[in-house]
């Protein structure tokens, strides 16, 4: 589990006494803000916490015993820093202060575990778009070196702000685009990943990523730890945060912020703080004789021990004869023939279409799916597809390639990261594709930043595995025949320049449409089989170089053991008892080329 410190309220500014007391009897209570009487008690030991998250304007009063805590807990720092006076945030120091106190944090508890948060970004008279980017350069400069990224966002307009903060100038959408530009060239220039937090608008044009700003990635790489691969339900629309339990209480923080949204008004986190008691478990006040006490769910997040291993970061563990599968299958795009690539669901299909004498293999996400129990889309979670990979890896020679639907994650780096754990499992070609749930196209430049991070994962490997990019223009049927012809050599083109090795365009498409793909794409075509064509000699005179056939034997095979399920259910089992595949004879198949 992931124990957050201060999302409710600034606990390190002003309840420090309180939390290292609660560290020292190794538990704390904490009451839910919905309901009142329901209250949680989490353990406060390492081997019950993955990770503890800090948020603080400021950490001036933990410096002499952070130590502490950063000795026996995974840890990760969020250090808001704004543009803001005393006008905005009464109870915060100064700029330089603040800095001077970030950098000795930093030196504490290292550069990988901090996150200089600049947000939320408003407007008025005196705080102005071009005195945003001014100071945000400022604090960049001096603190550049010192932090693991930068997370920022726009005010949300709450009610409440027509009285907090009436000089509140709405942020326009065009606001918002130069004030992204503006950060993202500054961070561009002291070399620092800066993205946003939350529902924000896609800035990737301007080298900025779009994540949860609390996420298994960005704790696992601070701490190096490995963590499942857990869908991130965030706390609101939007919101890509990992799940976490809050010790803090609403309505108690004093900075006095005049944008903040956890208190209701200025006057009950003076009411409250008049309740606290630093010896109480709970933050503020006492346990009550109607109060709920129940333990609270401490489940883990992280990888068990057992599954980690081949995916350690860092190390090459590419050996030389995946190396020449990753060539041979390179080189089978290169050909002025086609060839019939497979798709396989599980290690038992890959077995036989390997027998059956194809060259190469390739997985199919709905098969893989299906043959787990769910629809398309990536509906499994990552760590599935990872341990089908490994396990076809080990059991058949012949390359194989992994359809990797979008990459299992919208930022590039991630997407690499994904790539890698699937290469050092034995893959030596990969399938990424752009189409959305929503039924649109992913952002161009979106797509182009996945690619080239795939491309350097090919330079850092030394591996030349296959980067198939899969446009889905026609899949989805995004617009008229002529606009999907313009996006796909649009796309098509840009995939290639970025580093993709063979364009993927599936589809029903007509052999003249094919023709105009072949011609207008700089790169090797692959198209999936369908029924407006199935003459493969011809598809190869229209320079057609790889055929996919994707679903197709996933979906034959299960029609089969539905009817298969009916006849039984209903006492027919003729054909299920004569189907010639006897006992000895599947025993017989499988067993001739076992590896293990």
């Amino acid at each position: 589990m992931i124990i957050n410190i201060s999302g409710r309220t600034d606990i390190i500014n002003h309840y420090s006494d309180w939390l290292f007391k609660r560290f020292q009897e190794g538990y704390v209570l904490s009451r839910n803000s919905l309901f009142p009487n329901s209250v949680r008690r989490y353990e406060l030991s390492p081997d019950k916490i993955d990770c503890i998250i800090f948020g603080s304007k400021n950490y001036a009063p933990v410096l002499g015993c952070i130590h502490e805590v950063t000795e026996k807990f995974n840890t990760y720092f969020y250090y808001t820093i704004t543009a803001y006076d005393k006008d905005i945030e009464p109870g915060i120091p100064d700029i330089d202060t603040s800095i001077n106190t970030f950098l000795s944090l930093s030196g504490i508890v290292g550069t990988q575990r901090m996150a200089w948060r600049y947000d939320p970004i408003l407007l008025t008279e005196r705080y102005t778009i071009s005195h945003h980017i001014e100071t945000f350069e400022y604090i960049a400069n001096r603190l550049s070196g010192h932090f693991d990224r930068c997370i920022f966002s726009f005010v949300e307009m709450y009610k409440k702000h027509e009285t907090n903060l009436p000089e509140l100038i709405p942020v326009t959408g065009k606001d918002m685009n130069t004030i992204a530009q503006g950060i993202g060239r500054i961070a561009k220039k002291y070399g620092f990943a800066l993205q946003t937090c939350g529902p924000e608008e896609n800035y990737a044009r301007y080298g900025i990523a779009t994540s949860g700003c609390v996420t298994l990635d960005i704790l696992g790489k601070a701490n190096n730890l490995q963590f499942r691969n857990i869908k991130h339900k965030g706390f609101r629309k939007g919101c890509h945060c990992i799940e976490s339990r809050d010790i803090g209480a609403l309505n108690s923080c004093l900075n006095g912020c005049k944008y903040c949204y956890a208190n209701k008004n200025a006057q009950l986190p003076r009411e409250n703080y008049a309740l606290h008691d630093p010896c109480s478990p709970l933050l503020i006040g006492h346990l009550k004789p109607t109060d709920k006490l129940e333990a609270g769910l401490q489940k883990t997040f992280l990888k068990p021990t057992n599954q980690i291993g081949s995916e350690k970061k860092g190390v090459n563990m590419i050996s030389q004869k995946q190396k020449e599968k990753a060539r041979v299958f390179s080189d089978m795009h290169k050909k002025n023939e086609i060839f019939v690539l497979p798709n396989a669901w599980n290690v038992g299909s890959a077995y036989v279409f390997e027998k059956q004498g194809f060259e190469a293999v390739a997985t199919s996400s709905a098969g893989i799916a299906y043959d787990l129990g769910y629809p398309d889309g990536e509906d499994i979670s990552f760590d599935d597809l990872l341990w089908i990979v490994e396990k076809i890896a080990s059991r058949v020679e012949i390359p194989l390639s992994v359809d990797f639907e979008r990459g299992y994650s919208d930022i590039g780096g991630e997407v690499k990261e994904n790539a890698r754990k699937l290469l050092f499992a034995g893959a030596v070609g990969l399938n990424i594709e752009d189409g959305l749930p929503n039924g649109k196209l992913s952002p161009l430049d979106k797509q182009i930043e996945k690619i080239k991070a795939l491309s350097e994962l090919k330079r850092e490997l030394d591996i030349d595995f296959v980067i198939n990019a899969r446009t889905c223009a026609y899949w989805l049927n995004v617009a008229n025949d002529e606009e999907k012809l313009k996006i796909a050599y649009e796309r098509g083109n840009a995939f290639a320049e970025s580093g993709a090795d063979c364009v993927f365009i599936p589809g029903a498409i007509d052999k003249a449409t094919v023709s105009k793909l072949v011609k207008g794409i700089h790169a090797p075509i692959n198209i999936i089989l369908n029924g407006v064509f199935t003459d493969f000699e011809g598809l190869e005179n229209l320079g057609v170089r790889r055929l996919s056939v994707g679903s197709g034997p996933v979906r034959y095979v299960y029609r089969e053991i539905i009817e298969l399920a009916n006849n039984l259910y209903n006492g027919n089992v003729a054909k299920l008892l004569n189907n010639g595949f006897t006992y000895a004879k599947a025993n017989d198949y499988f067993d001739k080329m076992s590896k293990k």
